[in-house]
């Protein structure tokens, strides 16, 4: 069951490094920041649940190393200072600057493919820059 369960969040890492031409490693380690930046930016009983909603999820985050991840509050609160410090984590991650907010939100994409509209409308109202990313790549 683990192998099925790791292999959603592995072909969305597969189709999001396609295409954006920027290897595995990078994406995965993005991919980890964003689930980072979510879990600072949400409840701890919504956390889990997302996790629950996506298979593999979970893995991708235990396997990650530690990084400097912060909440989107405080110092924070705005949406561009959260949207800078979420594409900076993309970038720190290998993710090249120019391709981390698209990269975002394709992988919200994907997650809302697995987890359903419901959670990521709900994700998306609670964390502003990540809807904001999601509809600058609807334009």
């Amino acid at each position: 069951m683990a192998a099925s369960s790791n292999l959603d969040m592995d072909r969305i890492i597969a189709r999001l490094a396609t295409r954006f031409g920027v290897e595995e490693p990078s994406i995965r380690k993005g991919v980890a920041a964003l689930l980072e930046f979510i879990r600072k930016n949400i409840s701890t009983e919504e956390f889990a649940t997302l996790m629950k909603l996506l298979p593999g999820a979970a893995a991708l985050l235990a396997a990650a190393p530690a990084g400097p991840i912060r909440k989107a509050s405080g110092l924070f609160a705005g949406a561009l200072p959260a949207a800078a410090v979420a594409v900076n984590q993309l970038r720190a991650a290998g993710v090249p600057l120019e391709k981390a907010a698209e990269m975002a939100a394709e992988f919200m994409a994907q997650a809302r493919a697995l987890a359903g509209d419901e959670a990521i409308d709900s994700l998306l109202r609670q964390v502003p820059v990540l809807r904001g990313f999601v509809e600058s790549a609807d334009k």
